[in-house]
């Protein structure tokens, strides 16, 4: 992937590659260090009406799966990266990836026959792409609330170009939920980090794990504690670090006058459900299901994921989390409230409007169409029901694919067999085909 983009770099504006016979594709340059392509069917017909934009804010995702499968499906597709790519903890506030956003659509409706725009956001990108369409429907004003830990950047978020509708592909609840999920309790002193507490280790076999299988099953009385002592340092974390960001405001002795470093031990590595399978395990209600016997059945989603846990960065320098004060405010941070949990299907006690980087927030103002799909080779199935539940959207869909990995493909070592969930890629993207065909 990055030596293509290596290669495409040294391509002119808008030079055209074929590809397929089935597609072509078109270099651009929307400026400021963010590069896209846009794929075309190489016979436009009615679908190539509606325009795509597929962008990822730290992922290169100038050649995504649904670029190609999409464009091939009869719809232009704009794919993007933004100059944030490969650095994840690179930027302060989610809406610095607004300019990205706002080009590609921009650039999208300049091609020829486009009409409608609809804003795709796979993992990480959803609560991106969900933040946007909220502030370009709604304004400024709701990024802007006393509860956020760090208001939106005033510049970043005017004048939004709307999308005429919102696909996220098993989506992601937000980085800085992320980060609340990672932050491990088992370290209490970030000075000695290597000094973990027993109790609160969730690697530690006394506590439910096994090290063999990399597998957990968790007593609920470990659970509760881990996740006390989660927000516990959680809170005391965004402490710290809100005391920071005030002496670098008031320009304070011995500090930066733009911003601080924010070294967290142990922030990247701790999610308790990844070890125990047990937990966001299914949705609490019934779903479509596309299974790949071509049948669709209506019940509840549940995971088929296998255990992951990784005892070995959580407890070593992997698990570091390196960001400056206004990165963990702006994009890494969130509250929690009393009664947090995370059960088999569920996350409860989670103080979501405390920041701008989440899906659930935004989706609120989202009242386009909505698709939603959720891949049960992953762990989104809740998350994902949570945020079609919160969607202030009339027309809004959630289905599951059965079996999918993460990335669209095959969840292999979850089957008895290589082959036992079947061509996972294109049922994700003949439902999505099918979805805007029926709405565009």
């Amino acid at each position: 992937m990055f030596a293509r983009l290596a290669v495409l770099s040294a391509f002119t504006l808008a030079a055209t590659i074929p590809a397929t016979a089935a597609h072509k594709e078109t270099f651009v340059q929307l400026g400021q260090g963010m590069q896209a392509m846009i794929y075309e069917p190489a016979t436009p017909g009615p679908k190539a009406k509606v325009g795509l934009v597929t962008i990822h804010p730290y992922s290169a995702y100038i050649n995504h799966a649904s670029c190609a499968n999409m464009s091939e499906r009869g719809y232009v597709v704009m794919c993007a990266n933004t100059p944030y790519t490969n650095n994840q903890y690179g930027y302060s506030s989610v809406e610095k990836q607004f300019p990205t956003i706002t080009a590609a659509i921009e650039r999208l409706k300049k091609v020829p026959g486009v009409e409608k725009v609809v804003l795709i956001g796979h993992s990480a990108a959803a609560p991106m792409m969900s933040y946007y369409q909220n502030v370009a429907q709604n304004g400024p004003a709701v990024c802007k609330g006393p509860e956020k830990l760090m208001p939106c950047e005033d510049a970043l978020v005017q004048n939004l170009q709307k999308a005429d509708g919102l696909v996220l592909l098993d989506p992601h609840m937000g980085d800085a939920f992320a980060t609340l999920t990672y932050i491990d309790p088992a370290i209490e002193d970030g000075v000695k980090p290597g000094n973990r507490t027993k109790a609160l280790d969730l690697y530690d076999p006394a506590n439910g794990y096994d090290p063999a299988k990399r597998a957990a099953n968790y007593p609920e009385s470990f659970r509760k504690a881990f996740l006390a002592g989660q927000a516990a340092r959680n809170a005391k974390l965004i402490s710290e670090a809100q005391a920071l960001l005030a002496k670098i405001n008031s320009k304070a002795d011995g500090v930066f006058a733009d911003d601080m470093p924010f070294i967290i031990p142990g922030g990247t590595s701790a999610r308790l459900w990844q070890p125990d399978v047990s937990l966001l395990k299914k949705s609490k209600k019934a779903y479509p299901l596309l299974k790949a016997d071509g049948s669709t059945p209506t019940e509840t989603l549940t995971s088929v994921r296998v255990a992951s846990g990784n005892a070995n960065e959580a407890r070593g320098y992997g698990s570091v989390l390196q960001v400056s004060v206004k990165n963990f405010l702006g994009a890494h941070a969130m509250r929690t409230l009393p009664g947090y949990n995370q059960t088999e299907d569920d996350v409860t006690g989670v103080d979501w409007a405390s920041s701008n980087a989440n899906t659930t927030v935004n989706i609120k103002g989202v009242t386009v169409p909505l698709l939603i799909e959720v891949m049960t080779g992953h762990y989104f199935m809740r998350p994902g029901e949570m945020i079609l539940e919160a969607a202030g959207s009339s027309d809004k869909e959630m289905v599951g694919i059965e079996g999918a990995s993460h990335g669209f493909t095959p969840c292999v070592p979850c089957g008895p067999t290589p082959t036992h969930f079947g061509d996972t890629v294109k049922r994700t993207f003949d439902h999505l085909d099918s979805w805007l065909a029926k709405r565009f």
